[in-house]
This record gives C-alpha cells, structure tokens and sequence, in this order.
C-alpha cells in the first residue's frame, strides 16, 4: 500500500539541464538508487527470454560520489546532462556521452539514465529520454546507444520508448557489464 500511496502523490519537479554548480554531492545524497531484479531478460538465438533471479542494486553514498565525479568529467567532455530536481535536489538524471562510434560514427551513448526509487512511475524518465533524443540529433547522432540492466522492468522501460537490441554491439561497453542488453535508438 505505500508504495501504491507514493506513486499517487503529485510532486512539483523541474526538469533542466544539469550544470557545473548542481555536480555537487549535497544535490545527490538524497537519491535512492535501490531496484530489485526478480526476473532478467536475456536474449538466445534471437528470442528473448526470461529468467528469475534475485539480485538488488543499490549505491551506497560512495557510489554517489564516484558518479556525481563522473558526471562532472562528462560535463567538461561537452557531454549532454539533464536532471529532475526536486527542491533543489537531484530526484533523477540522464545524459549523452559525446563521444561518436560505430561503423558510421553513428552513435552517442546514453551512459545514464535513472530516477530515484521514490519518484518511478511518475513519466519523468521518459521526459528525460525524449530530452536526451533531443540533445543527441542536435550533436549529430543518427542513433542512440543503451548498454542496459537486464531487469525486466528497465526492459519494459526502453521498449515503451522505442528502443530494439543493438544492430553493431561496442565490445568495449559490452565487456564492462557483460550481463547488459545492449540496445539502441534510432533518432527519427
């Protein structure tokens, strides 16, 4: 029940690209990264299919850190960041590495894209992908590349926005996390 109360909840949250002075950890201690996996999707032969499992993924405040680090350094690589806040609080984030491959030097990577637990279902993610699409046509990209978390729910998310496995795999990415389904987005 309180999560179904949680989700009913209408917050007021602004959405903007995020800048030098909100790369603080102070705008991030607040961010719930928690996701329980039941069920991941993998792909055999072509076909998707699903398995149960139990895992949960959660950052703890050093996570936090080394990622608001990283955020920085893509922010200096003229990388796209835009961010949800919540009075003056990041509730969720996503961004566009600058940073072209592929065969056609076809892709950007979307490095990140997560809302914090307290604030899912709410379509802020999908704004922040629509804006991340956006960003990335206007850089030059004709397609957007998703190294992504088997969950299916993360699945079920890229899927409702239009995403579809990876026609060229990055090897460097997928070696990172070889659990990962690697997806992509074609820029319309």
């Amino acid at each position: 029940m309180d999560s179904l109360w949680r989700r009913s909840l209408k917050i007021e949250y602004t959405i903007r690209e995020i800048e030098k002075d909100d790369l603080v950890f102070d705008k991030f201690k607040d961010y719930e990264r928690y996701q329980l996996t039941t069920q991941k999707v993998k792909y055999e032969d072509g076909l998707m299919k699903t398995e149960k499992i139990h895992f949960i993924n959660e950052w703890d405040a050093n996570k936090l850190k080394s990622l608001v680090d990283e955020l920085r350094d893509d922010l200096y690589m003229d990388s796209y960041l835009v961010g949800a806040f919540y009075e003056d609080k990041v509730i969720a984030f996503a961004s566009i590495r600058n940073k072209f491959f592929g065969s056609e030097k076809q892709y950007l990577q979307m490095p990140n894209i997560h809302v914090s637990r307290q604030y899912r279902g709410k379509g802020i993610g999908k704004k922040l992908f629509a804006m991340c699409v956006k960003a990335a046509n206007k850089m030059g990209a004709k397609r957007i590349y998703i190294s992504t978390h088997p969950a299916i729910e993360t699945q079920r998310f890229y899927e409702s926005v239009g995403c579809q496995l990876a026609s060229e795999i990055n090897q460097e990415l997928k070696k990172l996390e070889p659990h990962d389904i690697q997806l992509e987005y074609k820029i319309k």
